[in-house]
């Protein structure tokens, strides 16, 4: 069985993901016996690896949109697919920053085994573009929103077509057979969709590539997927994800930081004297919440509390905070609009507080009608397009908020509870008397890398355990100097 490990690396203007590639080459060439083809716009970057099974092109076309704005122009990962020989049987596509940690002779008798009665495996083939569609019509959100309306997909098709069968995968890794006739048509097909979107300049964001994937593996006949689990990819074939990014191998890794050092790092790399911020459930703007240790006097933002008393309170412990904005509300997602009663939590070892939803019965003493403004509107009305940081402490519909929040702003770094219980998604019953779903935390995580981020779910960390999530914007890095 000959396998081909195909690979994009693109020089944007930064050389992290370059090195990312290089290091992902070379882990490949040790571990496996495999050849790699790597389709890049800086062969000089690659040209000390010296290997008769590595093969280095630049077939990048000058017409090719590298950036839209800020952000990498996630579909031109369809170079890795141009013109792949005929001889390989299996054909691996990597994402540059994926480490290879433990391909060993098992992983080859897997997709052996695998790929004789499937052509096309990846991960999160569960969603498909008729749910998506269906998710879009029902509620006006969906993970892929914005390629539902870049591709005016309501408009040109109905339910009955084939294109609404396509599987969206996520766009880490991707393994298929290799029948030519197929590849060339996914090639084709990518690249038609990415010329599509470089034709009305990127609208709505090219991350959530797994959307044109799902749709060219359609188009091309490979019907005929397996899902390809977390034990298989990580526990068999030793694929880490976002594994070669960020630090060179000598210098701390992301999840190696406590909380409140890592935030301090990541300003530090924005490099800004002051950053922009909301927090949202700043309570007495002293305790319980890291971003009162974090946030200097001299940051610009948004301070969110709902609770009358509270509120002053905070205003007085925020007093030197001289360009920042006070807000009396309670910030909804939109499936919670015109919900204006919260919870009044006594005070325990869990500090006073107050809550949209009633997940803690126990603790209700009272309820109260505050001001609310969902976190669309809020974004709207305070123009707000940018933002380095935000926080969330929405004592329970954090989740909500959050997937609110990236449909139409993309904060560089975003740090919110998260809860002990959302193993699964969750029914919570709400201060009005109804229910909501409360999306899992393995849900979030899967949406967040899919929106361009990278993910710490600090209640599975081994040493700093927390309800809390801190999700890091990829593209941050791509602007270092």
């Amino acid at each position: 069985m000959k396998i081909l490990f195909t690979i994009l690396s693109i020089d944007s203007g930064n050389v992290m993901y370059l090195q990312s590639a290089k290091r992902l080459v070379n882990e490949i060439l040790d571990q496996t016996q495999h050849d790699v083809l790597v389709s890049t716009n800086n062969l000089n970057f690659f040209e000390d690896i010296s290997s008769e099974r590595f093969f280095l092109r630049d077939n990048i076309d000058d017409s090719c949109t590298l950036k839209y704005g800020s952000e990498f122009n996630y579909n031109l990962k369809y170079n890795a697919f141009d013109n792949i020989p005929s001889k390989y049987n299996i054909i691996i596509y990597l994402d540059c920053d994926i480490k290879l940690d433990g391909w060993n002779i098992e992983s080859d008798n897997h997709i052996e085994s695998i790929f004789k009665n499937y052509d096309f495996g990846a991960t999160r083939l569960n969603c498909s573009m008729i749910g998506s569609v269906n998710e879009y019509r029902k509620t006006g959100r969906t993970l892929f929103s914005h390629k539902i309306n870049s591709y005016k997909i309501l408009e040109k098709y109905s339910d009955s077509d084939d294109i609404m069968l396509s599987l969206l995968p996520s766009e880490h890794f991707l393994i298929f057979k290799n029948d030519e006739n197929k590849i060339k048509k996914f090639y084709e097909k990518w690249r038609e969709l990415n010329e599509h979107l470089q034709s009305i300049n990127g609208e709505g964001g090219s991350w959530g590539d797994g959307f044109e994937i799902g749709i060219s593996a359609r188009y091309a006949g490979f019907h005929d997927p397996i899902e390809i689990n977390q034990g298989t990819w990580d526990g068999i074939f030793g694929f880490k994800f976002n594994g070669n990014k960020f630090f060179d191998k000598n210098v701390k890794k992301i999840e190696e930081f406590e909380p409140i050092d890592l935030l301090n790092f990541l300003r530090n790399f924005l490099k800004k004297e002051a950053i922009s911020f909301i927090q949202i459930g700043v309570n007495d703007g002293k305790t319980h919440d890291i971003a009162n240790d974090f946030l200097k006097e001299s940051d610009i933002g948004y301070f969110v509390e709902p609770i009358g008393s509270t509120f002053e309170i905070m205003k007085q412990n925020k007093a030197n905070f001289k360009n920042a904005k006070f807000v009396k509300k309670a910030i909804l997602p939109e499936v919670l609009r015109g919900n204006n009663v919260i919870n009044i939590l006594s005070s325990d070892q869990n500090n006073e507080g107050a809550s949209i939803g009633s997940f803690n019965k126990d603790r209700i003493s009272s309820q109260i009608i505050v001001d609310t403004v969902t976190i669309i509107d809020f974004l709207i009305e305070e123009k707000i397009d940018d933002l380095d940081f935000f926080f969330c402490d929405a004592e329970s519909i954090d989740h909500l908020i959050i997937l609110d929040l990236i449909t139409r702003l993309k904060p560089n770094v975003l740090f919110f509870e998260t809860c002990w219980w959302c193993t699964e998604d969750h029914d919570l019953e709400m201060s009005d008397g109804k229910t909501v779903k409360i999306p899992s935390r393995r849900h979030m995580k899967s949406v967040l890398n899919d929106n361009g981020y990278d993910v710490i779910d600090y209640w599975e960390h081994p040493k700093y355990k927390r309800e809390d999530m801190v999700a890091i914007k990829r593209d941050i890095f791509l602007n270092e100097n």
